[in-house]
């Protein structure tokens, strides 16, 4: 596994979608039901990996399994609170966060998905690939849109 990981809304999934168009390879998340894959069981990337990583397999469509499987993750420490107890991690609960996930299966009627909470061991990452945005950017935006977006405190700049 190699690990695209970024904050959300950061162009994680824009990033591995043109990596999978322009190599013609197959990626991985640690998020099944989304995406391409949103109306899918997840397919986990390793023989016996419940656990996940998935497979991002768009339907009608072949492309090569590599040896290393570019992996979408998004890990701990962003949060919309200006609490820094809701963001402040250590490095345990960081490593942690990155190899949580859901896998999606079908439910018992079999007529609708739903996702389980799962976790894969870390021994599986060989490299890990991070985007860096404008940061404090990012952070303000998500402020902004999070606390101001439905009210009526609009302020003048971000």
């Amino acid at each position: 596994v190699i690990w695209l990981m970024s904050f959300p809304n950061s162009g994680t999934s824009y990033t591995i979608h043109t990596v999978r168009e322009v190599t013609n390879t197959t990626t991985a998340t640690n998020y099944g039901l989304e995406g391409d894959i949103k109306d899918e069981e997840s397919v986990p990337a390793f023989e016996n990996g419940v656990n996940g990583p998935f497979l991002e397999l768009i339907p009608e469509r072949y492309t090569t399994l590599p040896k290393l499987i570019l992996t979408k993750t998004h890990c701990g420490g962003f949060s919309t609170s200006l609490n820094p107890n809701s963001y402040i991690e250590t490095p345990r609960s960081f490593l942690k966060s990155c190899l949580k996930g859901k896998r999606g299966v079908y439910s018992s009627d079999s007529k609708s998905f739903v996702t389980h909470s799962v976790s894969y061991g870390q021994d599986v990452v060989k490299k890990i690939v991070s985007i860096v945005s404008r940061r404090f950017r990012y952070y303000f935006v998500t402020i902004f849109h999070h606390r101001f977006i439905n009210s009526s405190q609009i302020p003048l700049s971000v």
